[in-house]
């Protein structure tokens, strides 16, 4: 009888082992010795292992750290690095520099610093020549800014008064009180932008050029603006460019066309005189109390006219290497006279060598501070100052002092910001400069030697 058994999984299986194994073998999946030949299977690697040995690591701790340097220098053994790590470094320590600086200056002296400091305030040959005592205060227009260059700055010669005239046909007067000004009125000229304004010996009225060939005059008693006549000889097409008052009382200048200076009896607003002088007059100014007038043509030549009675010409001379004529002034005292250029230079002459009778004087001095065209100086009160100014450049003003003949070093550099001086103005008894700039803006300067007004 046969049997027929199912072939189930767990059953084949152990078949197919003893089909390969053979059945010889003792042990189920096992090969006799003499059929080990060429096929077995592994079921644990025979090869052992070696038991990794490791290294014991030791703890990390503050103490048992030491940090190297990346570089050494002959200084750091000196410096205690416990102490450093926390402070702010010595480049940094500002305020033990400067105390360690005071310690080695003053620690030596004997004297007490209050006395030094006031030997050094009262006595003015001890003051360092090259820096101008002055202050800068608020915008003596600050209540009425102008929208247009500042063509002119004045003070009043008997009243404190202060007036800015803007090329934006407007004109104001403000209440002078030092370090504010208060505005008083403003009055708008329509259609008559205004060149020049000055205010006439006594105070009381203000005279106005613009670009016609008549002046007005303007009344700060009345408020009154009135019209003169045009001047005799003038053309329509002429332009009044220039208005100087003379220190005589009731005289003014007005410089017209082709070298013309037409002068004017201010009661009666007539025309008393004329000069003529070669080429355009750039710029013109009395000197000896009124007496003389100098007119600077366009090609460099200066003429001085005697007008106590008819106006007649006196001397011809021509500014040292002139490129251009800018400016003329003359100091209160008569002792100085300055001619400015377009190449920025400003020649310092003695009055007594220009009326030596040489026709091209060598000038005392030749100050090359600014670089663009001078078209404004002004001799300070004291006849010991010359202030010029060129409006073609931002900050473009400086003060010469005539003692040491050299610039003030701090103005306007340390006085704060400045746009392009287009007038300049300072009070009778040389208290207070002011300087108007293009954005309409009249800065303030009070000068402390003097403060008053």
């Amino acid at each position: 009888l046969l049997e027929f058994r199912p072939l189930n999984g767990p059953y084949l299986t152990r078949c197919m082992l003893r089909h390969f194994n053979g059945r010889n073998s003792n042990k189920m999946g096992e090969l006799p010795d003499s059929e080990k030949s060429e096929f077995a299977i592994v079921t644990k690697p025979t090869r052992k292992r070696k038991p990794v040995k490791r290294k014991s690591v030791p703890l990390v701790t503050p103490e048992t750290v030491e940090i190297l340097p990346a570089w050494t220098d002959d200084g750091d053994d000196e410096t205690d690095l416990g102490k450093d790590m926390n402070s702010c470094p010595a480049a940094l320590d500002i305020k033990t520099r400067l105390e360690k600086r005071k310690k080695n200056r003053w620690s030596r002296l004997e004297v007490d610093v209050e006395t030094i400091y006031s030997v050094l305030k009262t006595d003015e040959k001890l003051l360092d020549s090259s820096a101008v005592a002055m202050r800068r205060l608020c915008d003596a227009n600050r209540e009425r800014l102008s929208s247009g260059q500042l063509r002119a700055v004045e003070f009043n010669p008997r009243y404190q008064i202060f007036m800015t005239a803007s090329s934006d046909t407007t004109l104001a007067f403000f209440k002078f009180e030092g370090s504010e000004s208060s505005l008083m009125r403003d009055i708008v000229f329509q259609r008559f932008p205004i060149i020049s304004a000055k205010f006439t010996t006594s105070g009381d009225r203000a005279i106005l050029t613009g670009n016609k060939h008549y002046f007005k005059v303007y009344d700060l008693a009345t408020g009154v603006e009135t019209r003169p006549a045009a001047l005799i000889g003038t053309t329509k097409d002429e332009v009044l460019r220039q208005c100087l008052i003379s220190p005589k009382d009731h005289l003014a200048a007005f410089a017209g066309r082709e070298g013309c200076v037409y002068l004017v009896d201010l009661r009666s607003f007539e025309k008393v005189g004329t000069t003529h002088s070669s080429g355009l007059v750039e710029s013109l100014c009395f000197s000896k109390q009124g007496d003389l007038l100098n007119t600077f043509s366009s090609d460099g030549s200066v003429f001085i006219f005697d007008i106590r009675q008819t106006p007649r010409p006196v001397h011809r001379w021509a500014d040292y290497s002139c490129s251009g004529a800018g400016c003329i002034a003359v100091s209160e005292d008569s002792k100085y006279i300055a001619c400015s250029s377009h190449s920025g230079y400003v020649n310092l002459y003695t009055w007594w060598s220009v009326m030596d009778g040489s026709k091209a004087p060598k000038p005392l001095k030749s100050i090359g501070n600014l670089t663009t065209a001078v078209d404004q100086l002004l001799f300070h009160p004291n006849n010991k100052m010359l202030c010029m100014a060129s409006s073609l450049e931002k900050a473009a003003v400086r003060l010469f002092d005539l003692e040491s003949q050299r610039v003030y070093a701090n103005f306007p550099a340390c006085m704060g910001r400045l746009e392009e001086p287009t007038s300049i103005g300072v009070s009778p008894n040389g208290g207070f400069l002011s300087v108007g700039q293009a954005n309409g803006h009249a800065a303030l300067f009070r000068f402390e030697s003097n403060p008053k007004y």
